[in-house]
């Protein structure tokens, strides 16, 4: 499955549905199927860093020219349909763009209260 990573401090946003939006500095060249949310390995205090935790179909991608820092194109990517996985940790560097997981990694949490998600799963990993 095709990943990307997003800032540890900013996942659970994402996974409640308070982030609807997450912001890039490129645009996604193939929208179709779901992609897997990891969080980057940078620690935040209280988020977890470097796990798989979710996936998510990349809806509406809007252009706002010239908001990103450097004065280039920013892309809101609208974040549908959140799934939970079981988190598992990568090995991976932060980086721009997509990269593969094996698909045989995810494991949908189906039918799994998003309380008792965060209970088992999330709480355990957090960065303290």
């Amino acid at each position: 499955m095709r990943a990307i990573q997003v800032q540890g401090k900013d996942i659970q946003d994402i996974i409640t549905g308070i982030r609807k939006t997450d912001y890039r500095i490129w645009e996604p060249q193939n929208k179709k199927g779901r992609i897997l949310i990891c969080t980057a390995a940078k620690k935040y205090k209280g988020y977890p860093c470097g796990y798989a935790l979710c996936t998510a179909e990349i809806g509406k991608v809007t252009r706002y020219p010239g908001d990103a820092l450097d004065g280039g194109d920013l892309y809101g990517w609208e974040l549908k349909r959140i799934h939970l996985i079981e988190p598992f940790p990568l090995k991976v560097r932060t980086r721009q763009g997509f990269f593969d997981v094996d698909d045989e990694l995810i494991w949908e949490c189906k039918g799994v209260a998003m309380q008792d998600w965060f209970q088992t799963y999330y709480d355990p990993i957090r960065n303290w």
